[in-house]
């Protein structure tokens, strides 16, 4: 199943440069788009990832993939 997980370069609370190589490392089989997507607000305190029509969010970097880990296990993927 191809994953596409959305994030922002732009948003100050993302950092593309670790994030994108973690992120492949937890979703090997993603495709990653990288272009705002309108979450401004919260994106210059928190990192953000969208899958689907779902956001994540977290304070830090370690806080958003430990969700996007339980996401992954409790949707089975």
């Amino acid at each position: 199943m191809n994953i596409e997980l959305k994030i922002c370069g732009q948003c100050k609370g993302t950092n593309v440069k670790t994030l994108v190589p973690r992120l492949l490392e937890l979703f090997p089989e993603a495709t990653i788009e990288d272009k705002c997507h309108s979450v401004c607000g919260p994106g210059r305190t928190m990192a953000i990832v969208i899958i689907g029509d779902r956001q994540f969010m977290a304070p830090s970097e370690d806080a958003l993939l430990a969700q996007l880990a339980a996401w992954k296990e409790d949707e089975d993927l």
